[in-house]
């Protein structure tokens, strides 16, 4: 999802992963202004990823109908709509950033200036389970003992 010009940072993606947004999807087809495609598209991107389906309680599509109705005047009243929408999660690492907010992340965490936060695991969706694909060489997951092909069945118990 290189296309998109932003992103939604958090363990719903994986640790330390991050989805793009794109602007275009299904919403094109009903008429929906580049706005309410894009908040479409950024919950359907959380609901495909979110770490906790119970979404922690919250209405998750009552939320979506939320978004997709509301009248932005502008990209950034829509993102502050995704932001919100997503604080509402209660998790402090699934979260909104902007298109410069991303670059800088990703320039802060690249190349030999990089920093390994959380487990230092990369993980992916296999078929509904939280796969280990690579540990960053030295980081705490390794220190851990986390390999690549491990299977996460719980954090922190």
């Amino acid at each position: 999802w290189r296309r998109g010009r932003a992103r939604v940072v958090g363990r719903g993606v994986a640790t330390g992963a991050c989805a793009a947004l794109a602007w275009s999807g299904p919403g094109a087809a009903v008429g929906w202004s580049e706005e309410q495609q894009f908040v479409a598209e950024a919950w359907r991107e959380t609901d495909r990823l979110f770490y906790e389906r119970s979404f922690h309680g919250v209405d998750w599509f009552g939320e979506r109908e939320a978004l997709v109705k509301g009248r932005y005047a502008s990209r950034e009243e829509a993102e502050q709509a995704v932001a919100k929408t997503l604080s509402k999660l209660g998790d402090a690492y699934t979260r909104y950033l902007g298109p410069d907010e991303y670059e800088r992340l990703v320039a802060a965490t690249s190349g030999d200036a990089a920093f390994v936060a959380g487990a230092g695991a990369q993980l992916v969706d296999d078929e509904g389970r939280a796969l280990v694909v690579d540990v960053e060489p030295g980081g705490p997951g390794e220190v851990g003992g986390v390999r690549p092909g491990d299977v996460v069945v719980a954090v922190g118990g």
